[in-house]
């Protein structure tokens, strides 16, 4: 069997038909359909059965919720196809997916193959790259483009030889309720897979206005769980100290620049996540890619981290007076 689709499903009533008909509709048939209902408390799991009721090719697993990593650990416990893709059961396929990631792998028996997307809206499409393109002609070193934010942080963006993951005891962290992918897709790469590239869109990966990925919650305060979970792996591959700079520049770029700098809601765990980057003690001067990044930044984001720096209160308040951040809205109701 060429491919497993591994398929998490939580309370998606409204998507998860379009999902799994878009794996039912392959025009790469040799594969198997594994479908994780994870709990779902609503028709999610009703529409999984009546949709797969003539494929012999689909396998329902249903369990008590988890959390997206359990569920697709579940799913890859009973995987035997060749190669994996997880599929995330509001987002859906191109049809020739499969049968262009498996023919791309084939070409000289990768590990992974990255591919590209698009992002769906209800009514419109628009490419999603979620590797750096030069890769496509320049040598790629799998690590260091993790780290540094080249490849996109998302499972669903690669194509996996099974016998990778199983080989390398590649571990889906379940503790981790936030940027559980950024952990998962740093600890695939750290294991140095042989990587190959498909240029193609072949993933339709959709924007929900009420996904979690588009609201801050308590969870982001997992963040640094994940990049405390990926120092790790480094460190046990003996690869910490050639990694650092690259490591500490995921760290200033997931924790200081996308949660503090380019939010603009004052939301209730910034301190925390402020605080947690600090801890850190990011070396920024020593940094040639943190240096890189503030040579193309405008002079308020230089201004903007200086402040911080000194001061986080004294940087709110700054943020406020100048409209980089507003406080929430607060209900009545």
């Amino acid at each position: 069997m060429k491919a497993s689709i591994i398929i998490a499903a939580y309370n998606i009533e409204k998507y998860i038909e379009r999902c799994l008909i878009s794996a039912i509709n392959q025009t790469e048939r040799d594969i198997e359909i594994i479908v994780v209902n994870d709990g779902s408390t609503d028709n999610t799991l009703k529409i999984i059965k009546s949709t797969a009721i003539n494929d012999d090719r689909i396998n329902i697993i249903n369990k008590n919720n988890g959390g997206v990593s359990e569920a697709r650990k579940s799913g890859l416990i009973e995987a035997k196809g060749e190669y994996i893709l997880f599929l995330d059961g509001d987002d859906w396929l191109e049809s020739n997916c499969i049968e262009e990631l498996y023919k791309s792998a084939n070409e000289s028996e990768y590990d992974v193959i990255l591919y590209n997307a698009y992002n769906a809206f209800d009514n419109r499409k628009e490419e999603l790259y979620t590797f750096n393109q030069i890769y496509l002609d320049e040598e790629f070193n799998p690590i260091k483009a993790i780290l540094l934010g080249e490849i996109a942080p998302t499972i669903w963006s690669k194509f996996i030889r099974r016998e990778f993951i199983n080989n390398n005891n590649i571990e889906f962290p379940s503790d981790i309720s936030f940027a559980e992918d950024l952990a998962t897709a740093a600890n695939i790469f750290i294991n140095n897979p042989k990587v190959g590239f498909n240029n193609k869109c072949l993933y339709n990966y959709y924007q929900r206005n009420d996904s979690i990925s588009r609201k801050i919650s308590n969870k982001v305060i997992d963040i640094d769980e994940a990049i405390e979970f990926i120092k790790r792996k480094l460190i046990e591959k003996n690869l910490y100290n050639t990694y650092k700079k690259e490591f500490e520049y995921m760290v200033f770029r997931h924790l200081f620049i996308s949660k503090i700098l380019r939010v603009t809601e004052l939301y209730p765990q910034r301190k925390i996540v402020f605080k947690q980057y600090m801890d850190r003690d990011v070396s920024i001067r020593n940094n040639k890619y943190i240096s890189r990044d503030l040579s193309y930044g405008n002079k308020n984001l230089k201004l903007r981290m200086k402040l911080y720096y000194l001061s986080y209160e004294i940087s709110t308040i700054f943020d406020l007076l100048k409209g980089f951040v507003k406080r929430p809205v607060v209900s009545n109701k």
